[in-house]
C-alpha cells in the first residue's frame, strides 16, 4: 500500500466535484499506471527474489514462495481498489459496503475451505488470491455499470 488509493480518493472527488472529466480520467489512468510501474518495478523484483531472500534471512525458502503468491494478490486487487474508489466518490456507501463484505467474506471462506482440504498455511494465502482473483471480475462488472449510469466516470 503505497498510499495512491487515498490521495486518488481525495483528487478524484474534487475533479468529480467541479465536474471534470478530463481531470478524473487523468486521475485514474494516473493510478492505474502508477500500481502497474511499482508492480512491474519493485513487485517484480521482489516476486522473483522472495525465495532467495526468505532462504537467505529465514533458512526456508517456502516463506518467499507464499510471498509471491500474496504480491500477485495485490497486484490483482488494482480492479478492486478502482472499484471502489469509484464507489466513494459517488457517494454509493452501500455499494461500497456491499463490495468489501463480500471481499471479506470470500478472502474468509477461500482460505477456510483450502485450510480445510489440506493446503494449511499455503491455502491461507491461495484463498486470498482466489477472492482476489473473482472480486477483481466482479469489481470490472461494477465498474463499467457505474460508467455506463455516470457520464464522468471514465469507460475502463
Amino acid at each position: 500500500n503505497w498510499g495512491a488509493e487515498k490521495a486518488t480518493i481525495t483528487l478524484l472527488s474534487e475533479a468529480y466535484a467541479r465536474q471534470d472529466k478530463q481531470e478524473i480520467k487523468n486521475i485514474l489512468s494516473y493510478f492505474l499506471k502508477i500500481n502497474i510501474i511499482i508492480f512491474l518495478t519493485i513487485g517484480l523484483i521482489l516476486f522473483l527474489s522472495a525465495p532467495w531472500l526468505s532462504d537467505y534471512f529465514y533458512k526456508t525458502a517456502e516463506i518467499g514462495r507464499l510471498t509471491r503468491v500474496i504480491i500477485l494478490t495485490s497486484f490483482v486487487g488494482i480492479f478492486f481498489g478502482i472499484s471502489t474508489i469509484i464507489l466513494q466518490v459517488l457517494r454509493l456507501m452501500s455499494g461500497y459496503a456491499w463490495l468489501n463484505s463480500i471481499n471479506s467474506l470470500l478472502r474468509g471462506a477461500a482460505s477456510i475451505g483450502l485450510i480445510i482440504v489440506g493446503l494449511g498455511v499455503f491455502g491461507v494465502v491461495a484463498g486470498h488470491l482466489i477472492a482476489a482473483l473473482l472480486l477483481a471480475l466482479a469489481s470490472i462488472v461494477v465498474y463499467e455499470i457505474l460508467a455506463r449510469k455516470d457520464e464522468l466516470v471514465p469507460d475502463l
